[in-house]
């Protein structure tokens, strides 16, 4: 199990805590795990044509960010494997 423990204050620039501090306690594999789950069974009910739509000109269609998601993919896998792998 690796547990999820926020950084100190003084670890990272305040603005990151609007994220950091949504992040849950507990098994930090488990949560990953559980919202790739729910964000896969989101997208499977998104059609092609909705998945290009974009709420405003200048911002990123659904495509857009699950290909960017995936592009960045690989480079956050290996550090995520090693953590969930207790290494």
């Amino acid at each position: 199990m690796s547990t999820t423990i926020a950084p100190d204050r003084t670890e990272a620039a305040e603005y990151y805590f609007t994220y950091i501090d949504q992040v849950t306690a507990g098994d930090i594999c488990a949560v990953l795990d559980a919202q790739l789950t729910e964000m896969l069974a989101r997208l499977e009910g998104i059609s092609d044509g909705q998945s290009l739509i974009r709420y405003a000109p200048d911002k990123w269609s659904i495509r857009e960010v699950v290909a960017h998601f995936e592009r960045h993919r690989a480079s956050v896998r290996v550090p995520s494997v090693l953590v969930c792998a207790g290494l």
